[in-house]
């Protein structure tokens, strides 16, 4: 099947499981009770009403569904889509531990893409109505919405900048060095992960062709900046991929005599030009399809 065949996954129940406990949840300080005391932690877990597990390959939600709830993951790997003008399925997002999913929905009452699951997951259920009420009585819990959307938003921009001028290499390296930044956020290994998504689902997000994303993913692993195996990833050269992912490399990717890439130093970068992506760590890309490598190394 092509990587962007439309396909509308199954909208699957799987068994839920009543309420939350905010207070003790492993991903709090990454999810939406970040920051709250633990009578706000209390206040939130006691309006979600399940959690809710959703199955590899099942939607979680539609594009054109009513807005009842907001997401927040708990486990697994969510991807987003929607259907562009053309009717070609675009994977718009990768979605982690910690992410809220849903809030497209917010404006118009309908979501504009759908969500499905890239492994088994489960989910805390957030009903919107309830959530907004408790926002009155929990300013730290508004505040921290807001940042939430307003990280959405920043990653829009940064997303339409990526598929609008960058070159398909420093896309792919982009990819890459924001995924590091978000496990190394979160105390993991920044340079091991097995990736969740497929490479379809990968070129589709970068609006590329598979056969660009394994060709660019090759020449990386011959060059020896990446280790690559199925879907295990290594980066050994981070300075390579990050002066990459700035834009600081004009050689192509391709072709067996393209010349070497020397990269520029760090102190000679930031004054060039900052990078690109350098936001706070709330705010950066959720290129999250991924999890840590099965024995993750915590920083100390």
């Amino acid at each position: 099947m092509s990587a962007h065949t439309l396909f509308v996954a199954p909208l699957i129940r799987a068994p839920a499981y009543a309420g939350a406990d905010c207070a003790n949840c492993p991903s709090r300080q990454s999810c939406l009770p970040q920051g709250l005391d633990e009578a706000g932690a209390g206040r939130l877990a006691a309006i979600i009403p399940e959690r809710r597990r959703v199955l590899r390959g099942a939607s979680l939600y539609r594009t054109g569904d009513s807005l009842r709830n907001v997401y927040a993951v708990r486990l697994g790997h969510f991807k987003t889509e929607r259907i562009d003008f053309s009717g070609t399925r675009r994977v718009t997002g990768f979605h982690a531990s910690g992410d809220l999913l849903g809030t497209d929905a917010i404006g118009a009452d309908q979501h504009t893409c759908s969500a499905e699951a890239l492994e088994d997951s489960e989910v805390c259920v957030i009903p919107f109505q309830p959530l907004q009420e408790l926002f009155g009585a929990e300013p730290a819990l508004r505040r921290r919405f807001h940042r939430i959307m307003s990280g959405a938003i920043i990653r829009d921009q940064i997303s339409m900048s990526l598929l609008g001028t960058m070159p398909a290499e420093q896309r792919l390296a982009a990819f890459f060095v924001n995924q590091s930044a978000f496990y190394e956020a979160r105390g993991y290994s920044p340079n091991s992960f097995q990736l969740r998504m497929t490479r379809e689902d990968i070129a589709s997000y970068l609006g590329l062709a598979i056969e660009s994303v394994s060709r660019m993913l090759l020449r990386l692993k011959n060059k020896a900046w990446l280790e690559v195996e199925r879907r295990s990833v290594v980066i050994v050269e981070m300075a390579m991929l990050k002066a990459l992912a700035r834009g600081e490399r004009a050689a192509p990717m391709a072709g067996a005599d393209a010349p070497h890439w020397s990269p520029l130093s760090e102190a000679a970068a930031a004054r060039a030009a900052p990078p690109a992506f350098d936001v706070p760590a709330a705010a950066r890309l959720r290129w999250s399809g991924a999890t840590p490598a099965a024995t993750p190394s915590r920083r100390a």
